[in-house]
C-alpha cells in the first residue's frame, strides 16, 4: 500500500440526551463519506457519560457502526472511568474491568496495532494506567512483545490522554494532573516508545487543539467532536515546544458568538503527510484561522455545552514517497 489516509475525531460525546451532539456528529460523518480515508479513529470519550448512563456507549456504538469507512476506536474516561494519579483524590468514577469489558462487548478492542504504508500504528487504552487492574499488566506486555518487531519502521501512537504538556520533563501537577498520562505510567510509556523510531502521538481529551513537535516527536491534540470546554474552565493551551525551542501557538478559539452561526463548510482539517523515507512530517492546514464558529449555548444541571455547527478533525496520510520538511518546523496556524 503506497498510501494510507486516516482521520482521528475525539471526544464526541454521544448521547440520546442532547441531540446536538449527534448533529455534530452528522456532520463528521458527512466528511467522512465525502473524503473516504482509509480509516477513522476516535481516540475517546466516544460516550457522553458512561458512569451516570449505561446507553450512552450503546448509542455511541451504532451511531460509529454506522459510519462509510472502518472505524478503530479507544475508550475514553467517560466511556470506562478514570485512572489514579501520584497527586490529589482518587477519581469520583475510576476505571474498573466492568466498565472496560462493557466497553470491549459495545465497542470492540480497547488497544490494538497495524501497519499501513511502511508504517506501525498503535493504540492504547490510556485509563487503565495506573490501575493496578490485570488489563494494565497485560497490555503492557502485549505492547512490549509488539514493539520488538517494529524493525526499524516509524511509530504512531493514538491515545485517550496526551503524554505531557510541553516535555516528558514536565512535573506532574496537581492542577492538571488528570490531564495527561499519570507518573509513573507515563515514565513506562515514554521508555518503552524511546527504544522504536516514534514520529507521531495522536490523542484527544482535553478538547483543546494542539500541534507542536517535541525533538523529532510530532505531538496532535485532537480537539472535541462535540462540544467545547471554556477557557473558565481550563487554562487556554498557548505554548508550544518545537525540537527544544517555543515556536507559535496553534489553538482553537473558544468564545462563542452573540448569535446563531450558520450551517458552515467544514474548516480545521489538519492533514500530515508521514514520509517514512525521509523520517520527516509533513503538513498543511485548510482554512487561513482554523477557529471554531459556535451556535447558541445549552446549560445542563452537569455542563454548559457550547453547541457548534462544524467538526474537528485531523486527517493523516501516510505515503512513503513525500517531501520532507526541516526538523523544527513552525506550527501551521
Amino acid at each position: 500500500m503506497n498510501e494510507f489516509r486516516l482521520t482521528q475525531i475525539s471526544d464526541t460525546h454521544l448521547t440520546r440526551r442532547y441531540p446536538t451532539l449527534t448533529d455534530n456528529f452528522h456532520r463528521v460523518s458527512e466528511h467522512i463519506d465525502a473524503t473516504r480515508p482509509d480509516l477513522v479513529v476516535n481516540t475517546g470519550d466516544l460516550a457522553f457519560d458512561v458512569p451516570s448512563s449505561r446507553d450512552d456507549l450503546e448509542f455511541a456504538g451504532t451511531l460509529h457502526r454506522a459510519l462509510p469507512v472502518e472505524c478503530r476506536c479507544l475508550p475514553g474516561n467517560h466511556d470506562i472511568g478514570d485512572n489514579p494519579t501520584l497527586l490529589g483524590s482518587a477519581p469520583t468514577d475510576p476505571a474498573t474491568e466492568a466498565r472496560r469489558e462493557n466497553f470491549l462487548s459495545l465497542i470492540g478492542e480497547d488497544h490494538w496495532h497495524f501497519e499501513a504504508a511502511g508504517w506501525c500504528f498503535f493504540g492504547l487504552n490510556s485509563l487503565i494506567m495506573n490501575t493496578g487492574l490485570d488489563s494494565e499488566a497485560r497490555q503492557f506486555d502485549w505492547l512490549a512483545s509488539r514493539l520488538a518487531h517494529v524493525n526499524g519502521k516509524p511509530v504512531a501512537l493514538f491515545l485517550h490522554k496526551p503524554l505531557y504538556l510541553d516535555t516528558p520533563e514536565d512535573p506532574e501537577q496537581e492542577a492538571t494532573r488528570d490531564r495527561f498520562i499519570p507518573q509513573p505510567a507515563r515514565r513506562r510509556l515514554i521508555e518503552m516508545f524511546g527504544a522504536v523510531d516514534l514520529r507521531l502521538v495522536a490523542s484527544g481529551h482535553v478538547h483543546q487543539r494542539r500541534d507542536f513537535t517535541y525533538r523529532h516527536v510530532r505531538h496532535v491534540w485532537s480537539p472535541s467532536a462535540g462540544f467545547v470546554i471554556s477557557d473558565a474552565r481550563q487554562e487556554r493551551t498557548s505554548r508550544f515546544v518545537t525540537s527544544g525551542r517555543r515556536a507559535r501557538s496553534m489553538w482553537m478559539s473558544t468564545r462563542c458568538s452573540a448569535k446563531p452561526a450558520k450551517r458552515l463548510p467544514l474548516r480545521g482539517v489538519f492533514q500530515v503527510l508521514l514520509d517514512r523515507g525521509e523520517q520527516r512530517l509533513q503538513g498543511v492546514c485548510a482554512g487561513a484561522r482554523c477557529r471554531y464558529r459556535l451556535n447558541r449555548v445549552r446549560r445542563s444541571s452537569r455542563l454548559r455545552l457550547h453547541e457548534f455547527s462544524m467538526q474537528n478533525v485531523v486527517t493523516a496520510a501516510c505515503h512513503p514517497q513525500g517531501r520532507p520538511i526541516a526538523d523544527g518546523q513552525q506550527n501551521y496556524a
